[in-house]
């Protein structure tokens, strides 16, 4: 099996590939709601992602994250025109309080992005990683 070649540059493709790819956001109701000035918004409905106590499922809050990351990465190396795939490596949360309405996930850039891309531009993919 080969590795799908991605290259998502709006909030249309990204959510138009998140839900070919990764099967479970159509399952969750994944929405990509906009990316504008380097901010990925992304949404899901409570009721499908409802757990035993009637709020938003732990899983899935952590999904809507891992998404959020993964998608705002695609995004950006899109916008240097290379074609990729991207892979979440390590994800950790925690939970203040329930959710109980919509899940809305905001994910903005890092300060240190700009060293991240330069280094990516011009040593390649596999020794950024490292």
């Amino acid at each position: 099996m080969e590795l799908p070649s991605i290259q998502v540059s709006t909030a249309a493709e990204l959510e138009a590939t998140i839900h070919q790819l990764i099967p479970l956001s159509v399952a969750m109701g994944v929405a990509v709601e906009s990316f504008e000035q380097d901010i990925l918004t992304l949404s899901a409905p409570l009721a499908p992602n409802i757990n035993h106590q009637m709020s938003a499922f732990g899983g899935s809050l952590s999904a809507l994250s891992a998404l959020a990351g993964w998608g705002m990465l695609q995004l950006q190396i899109g916008k240097m025109s290379i074609v990729g795939n991207t892979v979440v490596g390590r994800s950790e949360a925690a939970f203040l309080r329930p959710v109980l309405k919509q899940l809305i996930c905001r994910c903005s850039l890092p300060s240190d992005f700009a060293v991240f891309q330069r280094k990516l531009l011009t040593r390649g993919a596999s020794l950024v990683s490292r």
